[in-house]
């Protein structure tokens, strides 16, 4: 609309009362509300933006890329501790996995959604996740890192230990006799 491009003479400008999304996820940031930072954060900032002949800006656009991500990183990981600390494993699961698919490429990012999924004892869905960050490490040809590893290693025990001495091995199973009233309800 009118006003939010100024100009004067051979310059232009934007008007400082335009809202952006970024200056809404820095000042929830800067209030420390976790939840305004991810609503806020709606991806990287300008992805595709290319200006010819604009090295500085694009130095400058990708610092402010990685503070962007950095900060939606650290609120996610703090909102996923909270949720967790409330009993709210569903949504905390659910968070962590936005957090990861955001930057998969980043071990913190998949250690979080490990850590979740260990805490809610959902170790099938772990094994699997566990099992998907390994190919991703593998394909990106990277070093697993210290916590990365000791925590695999979790995952690999706790599936296995979960699955009891008589349980199958291979594949998920369930228990269906003596559950006609659970079937009665569905």
């Amino acid at each position: 609309g009118e006003g939010v491009i100024l100009s004067a003479g051979d310059t232009l400008s934007v008007s400082p009362s335009l809202l952006t999304d970024r200056d809404v996820l820095m000042r929830a940031a800067a209030a420390n509300d976790h939840d305004g930072v991810l609503a806020a954060f709606t991806g990287d900032f300008l992805p595709d933006f290319a200006a010819p002949g604009g090295a500085e800006f694009e130095a400058w656009a990708d610092v402010e890329r990685r503070r962007i991500r950095s900060l939606f990183q650290r609120s996610t990981e703090a909102s996923v501790r909270e949720l967790l600390g409330r009993g709210r494993t569903r949504d905390a699961i659910v968070r962590a996995r936005r957090g990861r698919d955001v930057d998969p490429g980043h071990q913190s990012s998949w250690r979080l959604v490990l850590e979740v999924l260990i805490a809610s004892q959902e170790w099938t869905q772990a094994q699997v996740e566990g099992e998907s960050f390994e190919r991703m490490i593998e394909r990106e040809e990277v070093e697993l890192e210290p916590a990365s590893r000791s925590l695999l290693r979790i995952v690999r025990q706790g599936a296995h230990d979960s699955a009891g001495p008589e349980a199958p091995r291979g594949g998920i199973t369930a228990e269906l006799v003596g559950r006609e009233r659970e079937f009665a309800l569905l």
